[in-house]
């Protein structure tokens, strides 16, 4: 009897796929961390595709003015963000379609995101054939509703993003700014550590269990810093400063199950004083160690001023060896090839290039893009 009963056990679990079952992940890919339930799939359907498809994952691109569905079919993109030029032609049926039929032409579910901030950043609701009226700034909403008005908020734009076809929001802004002159002042929450960090919690709170990511940036803080978009920014605040303020909401938002941020492009310098912090190796293990963040790090888009006249190139092979998840991009096309290139001359391996894909497919899967 007790041999029946043992026999049965180890049937059940082993059919279950709880015990017995050796795992094909390498291990120390394996860092058990926010999608680790997914990484079993993700590797094995990395495992089945071609370099270009790897390649594609790894790249949320600006979406194309044209060509679109030629550029999925030869880049096998991973995703376009979606800008203000790109929504104005449309209401929510037609750009639901045009999403639907990107996505069509793709094999693997498509990234499709989006600055929706709310303020002075509102790609998608400025459009009044979209939204009555553009999403209100937080800072807004704070003061006239509270942090009930900022779960109402995120819930509405889940809502209406989520129903459109959108999976990634960028937002929200964790940064730090109380000074009206500071350039991200009206982005940010408007508030200290303290508060800013409860608005990064309730937000990502809000939006947990919807099929929207929400990217919490701009890690690890902009501060009072000047903007990247128009050249090379050096932050010099020290390693205390931070720890102490800027980083606090994005270990708030860590803790209530963010997962993605975005990294800056600024040179802060107590991390790394050499590099952009999207292309630096000590920030990204700095945010995976010190955060002890295990899901997806990507950059800011790598076409700003602050990378082209660092890299005097598209940056992209300088974000994957810092170690980036997803780099995003605007001249898609010459960032593939210098990728292969990379990987021709061995400044690039892989094996590289497989785990980054595999990362991103282990979103997709956690996000219900991908299934079984």
């Amino acid at each position: 009897t007790l041999v029946i009963i043992l026999s049965a056990i180890f049937c059940f679990y082993k059919s279950d796929n709880l015990m017995f079952t050796e795992s094909t992940v390498p291990s120390h890919w394996n860092d058990r961390g926010i999608f680790s339930k997914h990484y079993e799939m993700a590797y094995n359907k990395m495992q089945k595709m071609g370099l270009e498809e790897k390649i594609g994952q790894i790249l949320l691109v600006r979406l194309p003015n044209s060509n679109v569905e030629k550029v999925i079919e030869e880049y096998k993109v991973g995703g376009f963000v979606f800008y203000e030029k790109d929504i104005k032609a449309h209401d929510k049926q037609s750009l639901s379609e045009l999403i639907k039929n990107y996505n069509n032409k793709s094999t693997i579910p498509l990234l499709i995101a989006i600055d929706e901030e709310g303020g002075s950043v509102v790609r998608l609701s400025c459009n009044k054939n979209i939204r009555n009226t553009p999403f209100k700034s937080p800072q807004n909403i704070f003061k006239v509703e509270g942090y009930p008005g900022i779960i109402k908020n995120t819930r509405e734009m889940c809502e209406l993003l989520g129903g459109i076809g959108f999976n990634v929001n960028l937002a929200p802004v964790a940064d730090i700014s109380t000074n009206p002159k500071d350039y991200i002042y009206k982005r940010s929450f408007g508030k200290d550590a303290k508060e800013t960090s409860e608005f990064i919690r309730t937000v990502i709170e809000s939006t947990n269990g919807t099929n929207l990511s929400f990217t919490i940036k701009h890690f690890p803080g902009l501060g009072s810093n000047s903007d990247t978009h128009r050249g090379i920014v050096i932050d010099k605040r020290s390693i205390s400063e931070l720890k102490s303020k800027d980083l606090q909401p994005f270990l708030s938002g860590i803790a209530a199950g963010a997962d993605s941020i975005m990294i800056s492009h600024n040179v802060v310098t107590c991390l790394d004083n050499k590099h952009p912090a999207s292309l630096s190796k000590n920030v990204i293990n700095f945010a995976r160690s010190y955060m002890n963040y295990t899901g997806i790090i990507m950059t800011d888009n790598v076409d700003m001023k602050a990378i082209r006249e660092f890299t005097k190139g598209t940056g992209v092979v300088e974000a994957i060896l810092a170690g980036n998840d997803v780099v995003m991009v605007s001249d898609y096309k010459r960032c593939v090839k210098e990728i292969k290139e990379a990987l021709q001359s061995g400044k690039l391996t892989f094996e590289m290039i497989d785990y980054m894909a595999f990362k991103v497919l282990a979103w997709k899967y956690y996000k219900g893009l991908l299934n079984q």
